[in-house]
């Protein structure tokens, strides 16, 4: 049967065909890819590949040679020039060039691929969009872009990301990956301009992210941050000390030595 459904002389139904492509461990959630010809449906997997890469991933890693390698393979092949992939493609050449190119070619760029993945995109209504999970990456980038010079568009830009999670198209893989380091940015953002009410809320916050989606790699400064900020908001010594503590111990079970031996030097634990 098999056989002869690929060359055509038998009939497939839809939940079949849905089925087969789950069992090829293709995502369901890109059904539009049945339309795709043999080329184009290689350099699909390839664009999914290069997400994949991505997950968990510091910035260097754009301009790592593996990664180079993949990425110029896909944008050779004839999928690479639709409009559905300008947007990741315009991301991630500004990531490669993150080091040499100036923040307003930077910005200019990240907010024309954002005006093709979502039309009549505006900055004042990330809450309301249903965005994907190269928006959000294109977002948190220019949250970091702005944070230069203007930390409080840089704080509404995230919060907003945030707020709008439950309406994000991110699968739970995505979410895993990209939400907790959004939350972290934030967190970081209000720990530098002392704005530490805030930054108790969004540890709060990011600690049980991570409790939910299984991702501990934030866990740690989340904690010390908590512990950090009740102190400056002059707590006594018996409640933030606790959060430092764990902080210091969860570093350590993380292999963050850097963040372990800062905790150290500042509470002497």
């Amino acid at each position: 049967m098999l056989s002869r459904i690929e060359t055509g002389e038998h009939p497939i139904s839809l939940l079949d065909f849905r089925m087969a492509l789950m069992c090829m461990g293709v995502d369901i959630q890109d059904f539009w890819i049945i339309s795709l010809s043999v080329e184009e449906f290689e350099a699909y997997l390839l664009y999914d590949e290069l997400r994949c890469m991505m997950h968990q991933k510091h910035d260097a890693f754009f301009r790592e040679d593996l990664f180079l390698t993949q990425y110029q393979t896909f944008k050779d092949t004839v999928l690479s020039s639709h409009k559905f992939f300008r947007p990741f493609i315009m991301y991630v050449d500004v990531m490669i060039g993150d080091d040499v190119l100036p923040d307003e070619h930077k910005i200019n760029t990240l907010l024309k691929a954002l005006s093709i993945s979502i039309l009549h995109f505006d900055e004042n209504n990330i809450a309301e969009y249903h965005l994907t999970y190269i928006d959000v990456l294109m977002l948190n980038e220019l949250s970091m872009i702005y944070k230069k010079t203007d930390t409080e568009k840089a704080k509404i830009l995230l919060a907003d990301i945030i707020q709008n999670k439950e309406g994000t198209r991110l699968s739970a893989v995505e979410m895993k990956y990209v939400l907790p380091k959004v939350c972290a940015d934030l967190l970081t953002l209000y720990m530098d301009t002392c704005a530490y009410d805030e930054a108790i809320n969004t540890a709060s916050d990011l600690m049980l992210l991570s409790r939910q989606m299984s991702c501990y790699m934030h866990a740690a400064r989340a904690t010390y941050h908590m512990g950090v900020a009740l102190h400056k908001l002059g707590k006594p010594q018996a409640e933030y000390m606790p959060h430092l503590e764990t902080a210091h111990h969860v570093a350590l079970a993380l292999q963050q030595e850097d963040l372990a031996q800062l905790i150290m030097k500042e509470y002497d634990i």
